[in-house]
């Protein structure tokens, strides 16, 4: 079994942690809901937060990289359920979560570059938000000296 943090895991529940406790569902999006349109997914519980990434690598060092990335939240909320003032107030309030929570645990050049709505489900309102970042992936570069700390011997002249 795999364990231990890695900086894909570190990103996406630092995203997780950011969202409003009233998100019942979290995950990786996988076009849950057209699936469910089909009948073909377990039903979703709502509010419903997914996530998709889109990452370029840059190497700084040895096992350090720098990520040039892009993630989409897709917001799901049941339409008719609340008020299209309370929908509107709830995915900016994941923005201003996540624009106040970001920066503090090393995101760097954080910021929302495009928002749309899907209007093809019945009885959803769906947001999705694309935010670009940058971030310092020495997670590499940590496991390393971890496995090999560096043992340095003093020179001894006789």
């Amino acid at each position: 079994m795999l364990t231990g943090e890695t900086t894909s895991t570190r990103i996406y529940n630092t995203i997780k942690q950011a969202l409003p406790s009233e998100v019942k569902q979290y995950g990786l999006w996988n076009n849950q809901l057209t699936k469910l349109k089909e009948g073909n997914i377990n039903p979703v519980r709502f509010p419903a937060v997914f996530v998709s990434f889109e990452n370029n690598y840059d190497s700084l060092s040895s096992g350090v990289q720098q990520i040039q990335g892009i993630f989409v939240l897709n917001i799901c909320l049941e339409s008719l359920k609340q008020s299209d003032e309370y929908n509107l107030r709830f995915k900016d309030y994941i923005y201003q979560q996540l624009s106040y929570q970001l920066p503090k645990l090393g995101f760097q050049d954080f910021y929302r570059s495009f928002e749309t709505q899907d209007t093809d489900f019945d009885n959803l309102i769906v947001w999705s938000q694309e935010y670009t970042y940058s971030y310092i992936d020495s997670l590499a570069q940590d496991r390393i000296i971890a496995i090999h700390p560096y043992v340095i011997t003093p020179d001894v002249h006789y």
